[in-house]
């Protein structure tokens, strides 16, 4: 009998394996996939993270603790590694975080610039962009740059590796390659059936508590036990692409020029189907590798399991190919569209909500021996420390004070 388990090793899971482990629990993470995480919610080395939003807004909050719980980590491996260094700027990169917006999204740029706003910003409209900002936008345009620390991206599978040798750390163990087949409850405990994907052989595990943060798989896994939870996700395929600009244009470039690139990125369209793009990578030559693609444009799943090996179409790689252009033509750099050279696309699965918010809840009520992560719509990558430490606390009967604590709780029950 294990006494806790968690079914997911991605972000969420992790984090929430993580924080069980550092409050004293004996924990089993138990992941589909191997060590070297592929198929999730996004693709690449970058999500972005930024902290800006409206007065008391639960999401800058699930940001903002998870960077404080992202230290928490970093001091911890310091402390407990044998010469290895860990440091914040492994996981998050810095940079400023740009949102456009248009007289569709007039309201949330308002409640934006609340007079409580603690984030510094830049803001700028057609009439004063090139001034304020480097820019050339649109009239009906107005575009925010937000300039707050561990704002900019960061890196899941670096976040993901060292939670997971955290947890190791704590004694605890992880077993990649098992497919959950069913979960049930008899007796008092939960029962896994897992799958050993290398054997095809079938495991049996008992525990007394259980996180479920299988992402897209959520529903499905829960239809026996928690059947509420098939109706309250729905995963969706969504597209990204990768593209870099031609060495004979980018090396042309100047220091400015290059300097505004990295600091117009990550951006953030606040309509046009939600377009987003950052800087991934750097590749061997030097070359910034930019991930775009869309929050909002949505592609129904036929097999889940294959979903990540479906292909984008042609006319998804050139829809993100023509907004990339756009955007980069605002900074006023010297490109032509055909300079974009196309590098890599990518399907990702998001888990929506009716509302759009993720959910941290006891999967019955009145019972936290099960507690469920998902829904994440794509937003919860920067948050993801802090729903693991809801998690833990739900299913450990622990409260907190802090007033945005019980706020971002009571928003993310069902």
């Amino acid at each position: 009998m294990e006494k806790t388990i968690v079914i997911g090793g991605g972000l969420m899971g992790s984090s929430a394996a993580w924080q069980l482990s550092r409050q004293g629990e004996q924990v089993l993470l138990i992941e589909q996939q191997q060590s070297v995480y592929k198929n999730g919610s996004s693709y690449g080395e970058s999500r972005i993270a930024r902290s800006l939003g409206p007065e008391d807004d639960i999401f800058s909050y699930l940001h903002n603790k998870s960077v404080a719980e992202a230290k928490q980590l970093i001091s911890f491996l310091n402390a407990a590694s044998n010469g290895n260094t860990h440091s914040m700027e492994d996981i998050y990169t810095h940079s400023p975080v740009t949102y456009v917006f248009d007289h569709t999204s007039i309201e949330e740029m308002k409640a934006i610039c609340h007079e409580k706003q603690t984030d510094a910003y830049k803001i700028a409209s057609h009439t004063n962009a090139h001034e304020v900002l480097g820019m050339t936008i649109p009239s009906s345009d107005t575009v925010i740059r937000e300039f707050t620390d561990y704002s900019g991206t960061f890196n899941p599978r670096v976040l993901i590796a060292k939670l997971h040798e955290g947890i190791r750390q704590y004694g605890n163990r992880i077993l990649y390659g098992y497919k959950i087949a069913g979960i049930s409850r008899k007796h008092g405990h939960y029962e896994i059936e897992a799958v050993d994907l290398q054997t095809q052989e079938t495991k049996l595990f008992l525990t007394e508590k259980l996180v479920v943060a299988a992402g897209p798989y959520t529903g499905e896994l829960l239809k026996h036990i928690a059947p509420q939870f098939g109706t309250l996700i729905t995963p969706k395929r969504v597209f990204t692409s990768f593209f870099k600009i031609k060495a004979s244009v980018y090396l042309t470039y100047s220091a400015d020029e290059k300097e505004a690139i990295r600091q117009s990125q990550p951006s953030y369209f606040q309509y046009d189907g939600l377009f987003y793009s950052m800087i991934d990578r750097i590749d061997d030559d030097g070359l910034p590798v930019f991930k775009a693609g869309a929050h909002g444009i949505y592609h129904s799943i036929e097999n889940m399991d294959e979903c990540w090996n479906t292909q984008p179409t042609d006319e998804n790689v050139e829809w993100v190919r023509e907004r990339l252009y756009r955007y980069l033509k605002m900074l006023n750099i010297s490109i032509q569209e055909s300079d974009l050279e196309y590098v890599h696309k990518q399907s990702c699965v998001y888990s929506l909500t009716v509302n759009g918010l993720p959910f941290v809840t006891p999967a019955t009520q009145g019972d936290n021996s099960m507690v469920v992560i998902g829904g994440m719509n794509g937003i919860g990558g920067k948050g993801s420390m802090c729903y693991g430490l809801i998690a833990a606390n739900l299913l450990l009967g622990k409260e907190e004070e802090e007033a945005m604590y019980k706020k971002t709780l009571e928003a993310l029950r069902k």
